[in-house]
């Protein structure tokens, strides 16, 4: 019995395509396709099967980031033996000590000289002069200018022991201050001017000074520190004599006698110098 052939449904031809192009499209593919027909980025993640890529097919970032986290750190070890000490190296040579050097020869000594003879004593030299005065001691030194009057006869004048003044009538102007402390006064000393003339008055009318007495004023009184000059002599001392002077004590000088002489004219006129020394008790 003879078998008809069936002709073949539209569904079986559709799938026998579809199967000759599997197969074909996947030989073309396999000859076909390289990286290059790939577009970049183009194949995902979810297109690899799992285990198909291995770790040297990725770089090193990537595999920098499938690194784990660290692990906690282990325990300590316990502490190895301590090694044996290692042998002292040799001490170095010691290097070679310096020669001294010579001593020089001592020098000789000198002969001693001749032992010399006793000297003589020589003359005691002169006495030296009298020292000045010690501290403390106070010199007043002055002079009273006029201490003359017109022609002979008996005057008074009074003037300051220190500095200059001019003779006056009485001394209650012209008084100086002692220290502050009791002193003992001494050694006065007065000289008086005198210039020589020639006028028409002649030579009698010219004359010496005269005679008078200086004596030192204690607050407005007379004391015995004087001296007394007579003609023709210009000057004169106290000597020894000594007398006390309280504490601030008002000191001036007293010119009496007759001193001749023409007050005003330089020819005629007499000064009187005064010093006298005051040390304190």
């Amino acid at each position: 019995m003879r078998r008809s052939l069936r002709r073949p449904s539209p569904a079986l031809l559709v799938a026998f395509a579809a199967l000759f192009v599997a197969l074909g499209g996947t030989g073309y593919a396999a000859i076909k396709i390289d990286g290059r027909d790939i577009v970049n980025r183009s194949v995902t993640g979810a297109k690899l099967a799992d285990g198909t890529v291995p770790a040297r097919k990725l770089s090193a970032a990537a595999r920098r980031t499938l690194r784990g986290t660290g692990g906690a750190t282990g325990a300590r070890g316990t502490t190895g033996a301590t090694g044996s000490r290692g042998e002292t190296g040799a001490a170095g040579a010691r290097g070679e000590t310096g020669g001294r050097g010579e001593t020089g020869e001592r020098g000789a000594t000198g002969e001693r000289g001749p032992a010399g003879g006793d000297g003589i004593a020589g003359p005691a030299g002169p006495t030296g002069a009298v020292g000045a005065t010690g501290p403390g001691a106070m010199l007043a030194s002055g002079r009273v200018r006029s201490v003359a009057r017109d022609g002979p006869g008996a005057s008074s004048f009074y003037g300051a022991p220190l500095g200059i003044s001019t003779a006056a009538a009485a001394d209650n102007a012209l008084r100086t201050l002692s220290p502050a402390v009791a002193t003992t006064a001494s050694d006065l000393a007065v000289v008086l001017t005198y210039t020589p003339c020639a006028d028409a008055q002649g030579p009698a009318g010219c004359g010496f000074p005269g005679t008078a007495t200086i004596t030192l004023r204690v607050d407005g009184a007379d004391t015995a520190l004087s001296c007394e000059i007579t003609t023709p002599g210009l000057r004169c001392d106290s000597g020894a004599t000594t007398i006390a002077v309280p504490p601030s004590s008002q000191l001036s000088i007293g010119v009496r006698g007759n001193l001749q002489g023409v007050p005003g004219n330089a020819l005629y006129d007499r000064d009187a110098l005064v010093a006298f020394r005051a040390v304190p008790n």
